[in-house]
């Protein structure tokens, strides 16, 4: 009769003892694959991040000139300015004035013609950013985040996109030292979760 009682004992301890080692294995599994899935998203936001040495941001060029509006209304206005600095030139052409007065049209009207040029590289270039951003949200990429990530890197997924809308949209004293601030604390914090 002991001998039962110690093979019983015996047998219960080694299913207790497989249960307990499948219930760990299980857990390393799942473990493994959040970790997965959350470097899958890590890279996929990654890919999609302005490069910082060569993002173009409006106070790059647009310093010191009232423009209001959105980033597509700016151009108008700028090429409105244009067209007046030129036809102030045309009529101080006509009219006696010192070569001073005159050079000082054209600096404005060169100013004007540079700033309208970087513009549309920024628009372009901005306008590709958004949507990439716009296609990360609608295909459900933006929950994944919110699911995997870290509360830092949410935080500075949040951070960034309204950085990057009050930039664009609004222009509010956004520069291109809080965008670059931005993606880098982003990726730092994405790195420092993917390193355990």
């Amino acid at each position: 009769m002991e001998n039962y009682i110690i093979e019983l004992i015996s047998v219960a301890g080694t299913f207790i003892a497989a249960y307990l080692g499948s219930l760990w294995a299980l857990k390393n599994v799942k473990k493994e694959k959040y970790f997965e899935e959350r470097k899958q998203i890590y890279y996929e936001l990654a890919s999609i991040l302005p490069i910082i040495d060569t993002c173009i941001t409006q106070s790059d060029y647009l310093q010191d000139c009232q423009l209001g509006g959105t980033a597509e209304n700016k151009i108008v206005i700028m090429e409105m300015k244009l067209h007046d600095a030129e036809d102030r030139l045309k009529i101080m052409q006509e009219s006696q004035h010192t070569y001073n007065e005159m050079h000082e049209v054209e600096i404005e009207i060169s100013n004007w013609e540079y700033r309208i040029k970087r513009h549309k590289e920024y628009l372009q270039e901005m306008g590709e950013l958004h949507k990439k951003l716009e296609e990360f949200d609608k295909s459900g990429k933006k929950n994944l985040l919110r699911l995997f990530a870290s509360a830092r890197v949410w935080n500075s997924y949040v951070e960034l996109s309204v950085a990057l809308h009050n930039e664009y949209y609004c222009n509010l004293g956004v520069v291109k030292e809080d965008i670059v601030h931005h993606v880098n604390n982003l990726i730092f914090y994405m790195r420092n979760d993917l390193q355990g």
